[in-house]
């Protein structure tokens, strides 16, 4: 993959790079996010991301551990929670972001006791699915961590030598070329 940067974001909970993408001639802004687990500091995150989109407008891919759940079957094993489901999703709506579906897998992190979340997740912005229709998102086997890896992948965007890999903040991402 070549990207050219010009800009960037490092904060605790996100990286930001922003720049354009050289194979497909598309300017982008890409996310790799470690959400907190307090509601009122997961609500002050998706406001601070929501307030940066408007000043990087282009097409979003936005990946990680989120820290929130999108409804209440993402959880199993923790109660009837509901608690910050509908900031999460308005968050996502109005950044006109639509998430990857998950392949393989219901959830991405296993706690203690039968504890489980759908944590993890890739949200793109609603235009790449308009070039990008081939995208799709597999939960790979879990080893030592507490959360499974995820990979986002294209099957049809030449990245150079088949097949590559680059390693975002514990997030593989792996694209192969047809």
């Amino acid at each position: 993959m070549r990207v050219l940067c010009w800009n960037s974001i490092v904060n605790p909970r996100y990286i930001l790079l922003s720049g354009f993408w050289f194979e497909d001639n598309v300017a982008s802004t890409w996310i790799n996010i470690y959400g907190f687990c307090n509601l009122n500091d997961q609500f002050r995150l998706w406001e601070e991301l929501y307030e940066l989109k408007k000043s990087w407008p282009q097409p979003w891919i936005v990946g990680g551990d989120f820290n929130a759940v999108r409804s209440k079957k993402e959880r199993r094993g923790q109660g009837d929670r509901d608690a910050g489901i509908q900031e999460f999703n308005l968050f996502i709506d109005k950044c006109n972001l639509v998430e990857v579906p998950l392949v393989g897998r219901k959830f991405t992190w296993i706690g203690p006791g039968k504890r489980r979340s759908k944590l993890d997740r890739f949200l793109v912005d609603a235009a790449w699915f308009q070039t990008k229709d081939d995208l799709t998102l597999s939960g790979l086997n879990r080893n030592v961590s507490d959360h499974i890896p995820i990979l986002l992948a294209s099957w049809c965007i030449n990245w150079g030598p088949k097949p590559s890999n680059s390693l975002m903040s514990g997030f593989l991402i792996r694209t192969v070329s047809r």
